[in-house]
Order: C-alpha cells, then structure tokens, then sequence
C-alpha cells in the first residue's frame, strides 16, 4: 500500500465552507465510519448500494476511485477486484487518506492513495472501471461536471464509469419532503441530483459512450453506468501500484 501526498495541496472553498470541521473529528469520523451509521444515513440502503456497485467489478481490474467512503464499500469493492486487481483512490483531504490507509492498507496490498482534486487531475484513459460512491452529492454543481468529464476521459475501451449516488424520489415517497427540507439545510448539493441527470451534467456528448440508469428506493438513490466504447487519446500523468 502506499500513500502520495501533497502538504501544499490548496483546498476549494467549499470544502472549507461546509465539510472540513467533520473531517478534522476523528471521534465523529469513527462513528460514520460504522456500517450501521452508513446503513441509517441511507435509509438502510447502503449495502445495497455497495452491492450494486460491486456488481460491476470483477477480478484483476484496473480500478480508480474518486474519493474515500465511509464503510465498508472499499472492502468491498478490494475484495471485488482481488489480489491481482490493482486498486487507486484519490482524494481531496490528506486526512481522510490517512484515515483510511491505517485502516485499510495492510489488508490489500494493491491498495494505493493519491491527495488530488477529482475535479482538476490529469489522469490518463488506462483504467477498466472509475468510481464515484456518494461523491456527487458532497459537491457543487460545476465540481460534478468536471468530475463526471474526468471520469469519463479515464476508462478503457470496454471499460465502465460508475456513480453511486443520490437521486429525486417520486413526491409519493413518504421521505420526499422530510429529505428535500434536510438537504436544504445540511447537505446543499444533493438537490442538483434532484435537478439534473448526471449525463445531462457532463459536457462530453460523443458517442463513443453509452449511458445507463437505474433507480433505487422509490428513486431515491441511482447507479448510472456510463460504457466507453470506442477509443480516443488522452494523456496524463501514470499512477504506480504497490506490489
């Protein structure tokens, strides 16, 4: 396992705004780190979502993941790919990424952890599947778009773009508007998901890649899948896997 981090690394301003007191509390971090607390946050839909993510996996893939995860999901999604499976994670907080690797880094050794933006890195098309669990809903609307385009750019031919994330229920859904009043007051970039398809959110129209929804919970969660199916050249800096 290893670990590349940045000490000079330049937060966004939103994350400074609204996030940043969660992840400086390691007690409150243990705590949403509980799979039963993952469970409750989702309406006990987290291990579902997990799964379906892992679904789409399989063994001795190329894996890049946007962003750390509380729960179990990276157990997970490791034990997917297995040992010959090669596995990055990149995120924004340098303390998450430690938080993460002493929890997880001596179980999977092709584990490795990157501090970058997901929303500006370079990072070439070499990958077989790229994540975003829960991801889209932590930040702001033009952070989504060039994300979702990043995500995009990074698959192989055949290779699959996967996010896991909130989605607008039906207004028959009991928990319509006791959600949508509790994403107004804490969690502000959710309701864009409610708003906007996250293929509507990318810039990227070329038919080289085919889009794909389905909807959880009365609606409330989506795995949009995107396939890339064509081939096109991109460059980047190349990421190093742990033996």
């Amino acid at each position: 396992m290893k670990i590349n981090s940045n000490s000079d690394f330049i937060y966004p301003e939103y994350m400074n705004v609204i996030y940043e007191g969660i992840y400086d509390d390691d007690v409150l971090c243990e705590k949403m780190d509980n799979l039963w607390n993952c469970q409750l946050r989702t309406f006990l839909q987290y291990r579902k979502l997990v799964n379906t993510l892992t679904y789409e996996l399989s063994a001795n893939q190329k894996v890049c993941q946007m962003g750390v995860v509380f729960g179990n999901q990276i157990d997970e999604t490791a034990l997917a790919i297995g040992a010959k499976g090669q596995y990055l994670i990149v995120d924004i907080n340098d303390k998450v990424i430690k938080r993460a690797s002493n929890r997880c880094g001596k179980l999977y050794k092709n584990l490795e952890f990157i501090q970058d933006d997901a929303a500006t890195m370079n990072a070439p098309p070499i990958y077989d599947a790229v994540i975003c669990f829960l991801l889209l809903s932590m930040v702001p609307k033009k952070h989504k778009e060039l994300i979702i385009d990043n995500a995009l750019k990074m698959i192989v031919p055949g290779g699959k773009a996967i996010f896991i994330d909130w989605h607008k229920p039906s207004k028959l859904h009991p928990l319509y508007l006791p959600t949508k009043l509790y994403n107004r007051l804490h969690h502000p970039f959710v309701e864009q998901l409610w708003n906007c398809s996250i293929q509507d959110m990318s810039t990227n129209n070329s038919k080289a890649y085919k889009w794909k929804t389905e909807t959880f919970f009365g609606g409330m969660f989506q795995k949009t899948t995107v396939l890339r199916i064509a081939d096109e050249n991109n460059g980047g800096y190349n990421f190093s896997f742990a033996k």
